[in-house]
């Protein structure tokens, strides 16, 4: 099957926090912060269950099962408490150009990011291959 926008997000939400876990950076009785400007994934990341409908495949629905039960297990087994919050897409540039700028170098990417951006742009951002 083939991953919808709102499954990319959903994706994209968890990721930052599994590496987070990953790399020791979260101690346990650490609250994250999940932000995203997709309503949909900032809803997904409140459920676990997810019901089978005619708009999408049954491995569509398997996928956002197995990733959202991954995640909560991961949060469970860290102690760690998942918040998550929406904030309007005009406060996301980074992370759309991210997913959309395919045609600028990393390093055309990072000047960007710290001239236009720079309140969105992490201090230190290195983008890499």
């Amino acid at each position: 099957f083939r991953a919808t926008l709102n499954m990319l997000e959903h994706l994209a939400s968890i990721i930052g926090p599994w590496i987070d876990i990953i790399e020791g950076n979260m101690p346990k009785h650490t609250c994250t912060l999940s932000m995203t400007d997709s309503t949909t994934s900032q809803g997904w990341l409140r459920k676990s269950n997810f019901m089978e409908n005619s708009s999408e495949s049954k491995e569509m629905t398997a996928a956002k099962l197995k990733i959202s039960r991954d995640h909560a297990l991961r949060l469970m087994k860290f102690k760690i408490r998942d918040y998550s919050q929406w904030f309007p897409g005009n406060e996301n540039d980074l992370a759309d150009s991210l997913s959309r700028d395919f045609h600028l170098s990393n390093i055309e990417l990072t000047n960007l990011y710290f001239n236009s951006i720079p309140n969105q742009t992490p201090h230190g951002l290195v983008i890499s291959h």
